[in-house]
């Protein structure tokens, strides 16, 4: 009867005020662990500490960001597929926090470990981790969107992000604080930083669990693999899908690039190691100031030019680490820069650089799918898309193992040519903001001005 059913749907949707902040804070505090474990820059710079191979190093940073995007298109289709997504939820953030929670109790025991057997366990928590967190996170996004009033959506997918920013930005000073002087040795700090990290992950699945899932809604459909992968394949016959596919591609093997710039400052320009966390904290906040600015460009000039400013402000970022040895070493500098550390401190330009690009380059790639691809063939073109950067997320293992041969100024400058040719590229995409201007224009000609309202 529909007056029952009516009445079921009241009472599942009973209780349900509160959902809307709670799954806030919880989305914040998963993004606040996710902070301790910045690939680029912590993953690299404590692995290098447990390791003296290069190309160890490469694996960890491509581990902890190649692992992040393929099982989202698999936790993708789990959740379509169930009538709940929070069960799925809180299986993955509880395996996550075990996982981290795990190394917490080798990292106490280190005494009876060598670096070795601390790496291989490392490397075990880290991939158990990053794969946990693809089957938490996109079911944290679709419980958000089930269990709250439309309403209140969008102060969710708004405040979410930037109060998971300002987390962040707290989260640097702490590793700051942990990695610094006064801190304790290592590898008693990496410890501690794990802990950090599963406290939050334990904390945010706590909340996501006290979210109210209404139970009335229906699963939904994914396709199968070999369906899958056909339609993906099908998006490539599409020209503006093609070419950003190719610019995705070029943007996932300079980002390999990225972990070479703390490496680099360790080993040329003496930075402290608990200047990662300064690092953290300038990247994080850049992320939070360049948001506002980023949806300001899209509106007015449309998403390609936001993924080629993105882009730029990645090949400033390579260009200050290249050339701030030469700059240093000049009598200018010496003369005039007499602050301790100050190098250290230019430094993290190229990682503000960095964190503002990845809001810009985030915000772009969505922006630029949604209004070039169809809503049913948007699937299909992110499986291929995180296929794309789930292969390029290897780069470093690459990179980082030819700095013994290469040297970093030689692999850093491969870099910025690399970008350089990337951001040429970001030509080639389509101009969505003149083309649905185009198409608006077109429509009101058609079917006239009051239609369009």
């Amino acid at each position: 009867m529909a007056g029952a059913d009516f009445r079921r749907y009241s009472i599942d949707r009973r209780g349900m005020s509160l959902n809307a902040p709670v799954a806030i804070l919880s989305s914040a505090l998963l993004a606040f662990a996710d902070a301790f474990l910045l690939p680029a820059i912590v993953i690299a710079a404590v692995t290098s500490q447990l390791t003296d191979d290069l190309r160890t190093v490469g694996l960890a940073v491509s581990l902890a960001g190649g692992l992040w995007y393929l099982p989202q298109v698999l936790s993708t289709g789990v959740i379509q597929h169930r009538r709940r997504v929070k069960p799925v939820l809180l299986i993955g953030g509880g395996v996550r926090a075990a996982a981290l929670g795990l190394f917490v109790w080798i990292g106490f025991r280190a005494d009876d470990f060598t670096r070795s057997e601390l790496l291989r366990w490392f490397l075990l928590a880290l991939i158990i981790s990053t794969v946990a967190s693809a089957f938490s996170i996109p079911p944290m996004n679709a419980l958000a969107t089930r269990s709250v009033r439309s309403i209140e959506r969008k102060q969710i997918f708004t405040r979410r992000p930037i109060l998971a920013l300002i987390l962040a930005v707290g989260a640097g000073l702490i590793i700051a604080r942990v990695f610094g002087p006064s801190g304790p040795d290592f590898p008693r700090n990496l410890t501690l930083l794990m802990l950090a990290a599963a406290a939050s992950v334990a904390a945010g699945t706590f909340l996501a669990g006290l979210i109210r899932e209404p139970a009335r809604l229906q699963p939904h459909t994914t396709p199968a693999l070999g369906e899958a992968v056909r339609g993906a394949l099908h998006q490539l016959k599409l020209g503006p899908f093609r070419r950003f596919i190719f610019f995705r591609t070029l943007t996932g093997l300079s980002a390999g690039f990225d972990p070479l710039i703390i490496l680099f400052g360790f080993s040329q320009l003496g930075v402290p190691f608990g200047y990662i966390g300064y690092y953290v904290a300038l990247y994080a906040g850049a992320r939070l100031l360049a948001e506002p600015l980023w949806a300001l460009l899209a509106r007015s000039a449309g998403h390609r030019a936001l993924l080629q400013a993105t882009t730029f402000l990645r090949l400033l970022a390579l260009g200050v680490a290249l050339v701030l040895p030469s700059v240093v070493e000049r009598s200018l500098w010496q003369d005039n820069i007499t602050t301790v550390n100050a190098p250290a401190m230019a430094l993290g330009l190229s990682f503000a650089l960095l964190g503002a690009a990845s809001s810009g380059l985030v915000r772009g790639s969505y922006g630029y799918l949604n209004e070039t691809v169809a809503q049913n063939n948007r699937f299909y073109a992110s499986v291929l898309t995180n296929t794309i950067l789930t292969v390029t997320a290897f780069a470093p293992i690459l990179i980082l193992g030819n700095i013994a041969e290469r040297g970093y100024e030689e692999l850093l400058a491969a870099g910025a040519l690399l970008t350089l040719i990337t951001l040429l590229a970001s030509g080639l995409l389509t101009n969505s903001a003149a083309t649905v201007r185009w198409r608006v224009a077109i429509g009101s000609t058609r079917v006239g001005r009051g239609s369009i309202r």
